[in-house]
Formats: structure tokens, C-alpha cells, sequence
């Protein structure tokens, strides 16, 4: 009797300890009340945000950028603003080099399996949770231009002056120049970005404004505008409201490009912004969004979801024409000059 007693008594001891372990070596995690997300104007579909609220009740206040340039001066004015960015490949490295991310905890989002390897910024793997992946391209209106337009040139057309729209993104603007010259999307010395200075100094007075997406997708639909650089989704919404919009990748080339959802080191609710990615990368979620954005999903499964129409619907004539902007490095001396062909750009000053 004395030896069960003890023997109970142990046992009783050692669930204790063992008990004791478990719940500091494994704290249950509570959601916080609110994440805030910095993300492009219209960017996830509707319905996403609420339903992501109704089900784990997380509110998520989204706070809009007209354009990815602006995006690391925004951090850097605000650092503790923001929980998660939806970011592209041209600005991952130098968020990367600042040391502005996060590691993923990658148990908290199991749904990262979903994703296509083709998504997968190579190098930087611990940090991004793929999103959508799309190129910049030519729109151009077949009523006033001619439907078997093929090349970045009809930008420089002085028949279609003050109906010409480029990208408010110098990244972007200075790429296309760049490959209508038979050069890659990011120049690689000095005297190659000044021939593409030249070009873009030329098309200047042509060019009725560098916009933010949406409005130029608005300015194609009501015919403002007839050409203009553009992002594959936005394009083919606007073909949507106007049939006469065409959407193609010009021959001397254009950008592709991977958008990721990343969480900031400074966020201090890094569990609720996996779990809130983590329900991003859910299928069904995933083609909501992609079928909304006319986009082609980072996640493998919701593609399948979407089927072969879909998949032909949002895929580029050929990937032989793109380039990624993280397979260029952007030298100190270009990162400047940029800077100040951009001023003049928008300036209004040569």
C-alpha cells in the first residue's frame, strides 16, 4: 500500500513537471484585435477581408500606396505603422539588406505547400509568402491603333501624342525604355542608362502623365488614353468594361514580376499576420483573388481550381520576352541617375 502511495505520488509529481514544461516551452498564441496592411489600392477581392474578420476575428486596416517606389521611405518615416507589405521582387533584396523582414514561421502557415516553385525568389525563401505574379506589358486600344501592334515604339508615335500613359514608377518606366533598346531591364553602366535617358527625354512631351495604375486602367476604359504601359491585371479588367483594349507583351520585351506578402521585424503581432497569410494562401481564397484580380496565383491549387480557360486567360504569349528586376543588381551611379531623370520626368524641367 505504502509502495502504490509513493509510486502515486511520483506520477502525480512528474505530470506536474511535465505539465509545468508544456506550458512554458508551449504558450497557447492569441490573435491580436487588428494587423494593418500596406498594400496596393484594390489588391485582394471583395469580401476577403471581411470574411478573414468573421471567421478569426482579426480586423485588418489596409493602408494604400499608389506605387512600390514610395514604399521603403514610407517604412523607413513610419516603421512600427505597419504589420505585413504586399511586395514585389524589384524592392525584397534592399527590405532584405535593411533588415526591415521577419522570418516566416512557416508551422503557423501550413499553406505555403499550395505554392508554385516558379514563384519561389530563390535566396530569400525564409522571408516571402508568394501572392500573384504578373508582367508589365503594352495596352493599347484597337479603335485609334492598329490591332497588330507589336512594340514599345507605338509609345514614341507623335500620331498618338497626349494619348500616351506611362506607369508613375521610375523602375518600371526606365525598364521599358531600356528594352525597347535592346537592353535589360535594370542598365548595367552609366552609358547604357543614358541612351535610355535619351529615349525617355524624347517621349516626354508625348506623354499625357505618368499615372498610378488604377486611374490609368480608368483612362483607358473612358479613352483618355489609346497606349500606355500598364500591369497585365489592371489591362485586362479594363478589357472588361471595353473590348476594344488589348493587352500584349511588346517583342522587344517587357517585366514580369512576383508580388509576396512579408511581415515587418518591427510588428509585434507576427503569429496573427501568419495566420492572417496562412488563410491568403488557402485555395479557394487564392482564386477569389486571383479570378478577381485577372491574375495569375501564386498558388499552385487555385490555379488547378480556376481550370485550363483561366490558365490561358492570364499567362504571357511567351516568358522568353520577361525579365525579372531581381536578376539585375542596380548600380549606385544608375540608382541616382534615375533618381534625377525621374525629377525631370515629372518636373516638367529637361
Amino acid at each position: 500500500m505504502k509502495k502504490m502511495l509513493i509510486y502515486s505520488g511520483i506520477l502525480i509529481l512528474m505530470i506536474g513537471i511535465l505539465g509545468g514544461m508544456f506550458f512554458v516551452f508551449k504558450p497557447e498564441q492569441e490573435l491580436a484585435d487588428e494587423l494593418t496592411l500596406y498594400n496596393w489600392e484594390d489588391y485582394l477581392a471583395e469580401g476577403v477581408l471581411e470574411d478573414f474578420e468573421a471567421e478569426f476575428g482579426v480586423k485588418v486596416n489596409e493602408v494604400y500606396f499608389e506605387d512600390e517606389s514610395v514604399v521603403l521611405a514610407e517604412l523607413e518615416k513610419n516603421p512600427n505603422k505597419y504589420d505585413l507589405v504586399v511586395a514585389g521582387d524589384p524592392i525584397i533584396k534592399e527590405m532584405v539588406e535593411r533588415d526591415l523582414l521577419a522570418p516566416l514561421d512557416k508551422r503557423n502557415i501550413p499553406n505555403l505547400k499550395n505554392v508554385d516553385e516558379k514563384c519561389v525568389m530563390e535566396g530569400f525563401e525564409k522571408y516571402l509568402a508568394p501572392y500573384l505574379w504578373g508582367t508589365t506589358g503594352l495596352a493599347i486600344n484597337t479603335k485609334y491603333v492598329p490591332e497588330d501592334t507589336d512594340s514599345w515604339g507605338v509609345l514614341w508615335d507623335e500620331k498618338y501624342a497626349g494619348k500616351i500613359g506611362l506607369l508613375n514608377n521610375p523602375e518600371e518606366v526606365v525598364a521599358m525604355a531600356s528594352r525597347y533598346i535592346g537592353l535589360p531591364v535594370i542598365p548595367q553602366s552609366v552609358s547604357d542608362f543614358k541612351k535610355v535617358e535619351k529615349f525617355l527625354l524624347i517621349q516626354k512631351p508625348l506623354v499625357k502623365g505618368y499615372f498610378e495604375y488604377l486611374d490609368m486602367r480608368d483612362d483607358l476604359i473612358s479613352e483618355e488614353l489609346w497606349a500606355a504601359q500598364m500591369y497585365d491585371g489592371a489591362a485586362k479588367m479594363a478589357t472588361l468594361e471595353n473590348p476594344n483594349i488589348k493587352y500584349i507583351i511588346p517583342r522587344e520585351g517587357g517585366s514580369e514580376w512576383i508580388e509576396n506578402f512579408v511581415i515587418l521585424k518591427s510588428s509585434k503581432k507576427k503569429y496573427t499576420a501568419e495566420v492572417f497569410i496562412n488563410y491568403i494562401l488557402d485555395t479557394e481564397v487564392s482564386a477569389k483573388i486571383a479570378e478577381y484580380q485577372i491574375s495569375y496565383s501564386c498558388n499552385a491549387k487555385a490555379m488547378d481550381l480556376l481550370g485550363d480557360e483561366f490558365m490561358e486567360e492570364v499567362s504571357p504569349q511567351s516568358l522568353k520576352f520577361l525579365e525579372y528586376f531581381s536578376d539585375y543588381e542596380t548600380s549606385e551611379e544608375v540608382a541616382e541617375l534615375e533618381k534625377e531623370l525621374w525629377e525631370k520626368l515629372i518636373s516638367g524641367k529637361n
